[in-house]
């Protein structure tokens, strides 16, 4: 937790599981069919990263989450 707390991704990308990698998802629930999961090299780059994903959708709305990892990190982490 102290490394996502600090945003060090890319000490953080040494633990992500070289086969099934890291999922990040916006809620407790984990939608393993379509919430994002990255392999280690894009856990380091993640800060580096403008790329809008859909992250999920928003509870209530159902709308899309589209934000860069940035913009997610300060809305969900």
């Amino acid at each position: 937790m102290t490394l996502i707390a600090n945003q060090d991704f890319v000490s953080l990308s040494t633990y992500v599981h070289p086969s099934q990698g890291v999922r990040f998802s916006p809620y407790a629930y984990v939608d393993v069919e379509n919430h994002l999961k990255f392999n280690a090299q894009d856990v380091a780059d993640l800060l580096l990263d403008t790329t809008m994903h859909t992250w999920g959708a928003y509870d209530g709305s159902g709308f899309p989450i589209e934000l860069s990892f940035a913009d997610y990190y300060t809305r969900f982490v």
